[in-house]
């Protein structure tokens, strides 16, 4: 098994100026800690408008940050929000990033459930599934092509020569938030890493988990790339007295699932349902 970090960014109130700063850095402080205890990688997410749960907008110029300050611990992106975003665009800064670290990118793909957060950038929500799939398809072959030319659903793109290429050969190992049935599917079928939330419980990841190894059973074996895994994510906290852990870790887990409730409130929020 493996262990890594995940962080949102998250600033609880009440606020000072210097809170945003202040998490940041103190990110930028742990992650080489974690490193050096042997922690394989650190993950960060991509949010908005989302006070308190998430003050990471940008998660590949924070990341680009620990790339300076780590040496082995991989960096991944939980996830790059498709509908928001351009292939060609998520291409160049994530093999940027890749090369900063010398190697060391994982990047994620979603499409988010919360119409809250991706309205205001012009995204239609009318088939954020399918503009993620082109995506997924799409960013490989930018990455290993020398030309791109792709006329697409979603995306037009005349030849053009991307630059630059990551440092991981044939390129970053991509990953996926499975989050519903139908994306667990998808996820396997593309010979995509499969990111699995722990919100649903136990039973629900099971369930999940099957769909997706199935389905990557089954999958075309010409797809590009390092092979699939499967990561989980769940709430914890790390102190040496376990009393602590006790007393403090429940403290802690009932705020993130109290910030998981007020983030499903604002899914539809300025929408009529």
């Amino acid at each position: 098994m493996r262990i890594g970090l995940f962080y949102q960014i998250q600033v609880p109130k009440p606020w000072t100026p210097a809170s945003e700063s202040q998490r940041i850095y103190e990110a930028l402080e742990q992650i080489p800690y974690a490193e050096q205890q042997g922690f394989e990688s650190v993950w960060f997410s991509e949010h908005h408008f989302r006070p308190v749960w998430s003050h990471n907008s940008a998660p590949d110029l924070t990341l680009a940050a620990v790339s300076q300050r780590t040496s082995t611990i991989r960096l991944g992106i939980g996830v790059v929000l498709a509908p928001i975003h351009h292939p060609l665009h998520v291409a160049a800064r994530m093999a940027t990033l890749d090369i900063l670290s010398r190697g060391r990118v994982d990047v994620g793909l979603g499409r988010t459930g919360y119409p809250y957060q991706i309205t205001p950038y012009g995204a239609d929500l009318q088939d954020t599934r399918g503009m993620w799939q082109e995506f997924a398809e799409l960013l490989p072959r930018i990455w290993t092509q020398e030309e791109i030319s792709y006329d697409g659903a979603y995306y037009k793109i005349p030849r053009r020569e991307v630059l630059p290429k990551p440092l991981q050969h044939p390129h970053p190992p991509l990953w996926s938030a499975c989050g519903s049935d139908e994306t667990a599917r998808q996820t396997g079928s593309l010979r995509m890493g499969g990111l699995f939330g722990s919100e649903g419980g136990p039973d629900r990841v099971r369930e999940l988990m099957a769909l997706y190894q199935e389905a990557l059973a089954t999958a075309p074996g010409d797809r590009t790339g390092p092979a699939p895994r499967a990561a989980l994510m769940t709430a914890g906290y790390c102190h040496e007295d376990p009393d602590i852990v006790a007393r403090r870790g429940t403290e802690l887990v009932g705020w993130y699932i109290e910030q998981q409730r007020e983030r499903a409130r604002l899914v539809w929020r300025d929408y009529d349902t």
